[in-house]
């Protein structure tokens, strides 16, 4: 016989990230990105390009991704030019710095890392799914730093 009655089989390690009970399970991640109010607008992506509506999503459900899922203040999720409001609005709420005042900013940075193609894949992947959502994008490095600078922050 081929198996011994001591031959079992046993996940790869890559195979128990998607178990329930695994404490690093990317499962409720990948329900998530495989929602179908997610995955159809990339299926309607050509009648997109043949309507007036502003991004696939509003081709595919008929509303603006915010409408169905509620507004986030993610900044990603917003143009330059409402980036720049809720900052400017940000500056003025905030004390100045020696008073203590300070704003943290946690979002995702594009950025070109030489020989690492998978973390750059995965950043387009969200940038287009920015455009394919909202209308909106991922931003590099620079790009914050001019949205910062014409919102009034020096460092």
């Amino acid at each position: 016989a081929i198996f011994s009655k001591f031959s079992y089989y046993s996940l790869a390690p890559a195979s128990r990230l998607l178990l329930k009970n695994e404490p690093l399970s990317v499962r409720p991640f990948l329900l998530a990105m495989l929602d179908p109010m997610l995955v159809d607008p990339w299926q309607d992506m050509s009648k997109w390009f043949q309507t007036d509506e502003v991004n696939p999503f509003q081709t595919t459900l008929g509303k603006i991704f915010w409408d169905l899922a509620g507004k986030e203040w993610i900044l990603h999720d917003w143009s330059d030019e409402e980036c720049m409001k809720i900052l400017k609005q940000c500056k003025e709420a905030i004390p100045c710095k020696e008073n203590g005042g300070k704003i943290i900013i946690i979002d995702m940075v594009v950025k070109v890392h030489e020989g690492e193609n998978n973390l750059l894949e995965t950043q387009l992947f969200y940038d287009m799914l920015m455009m394919t959502l909202t209308t909106e994008r991922e931003r590099s490095e620079e790009d914050w730093a001019k949205l910062f600078l014409e919102a009034g922050f020096s460092d």
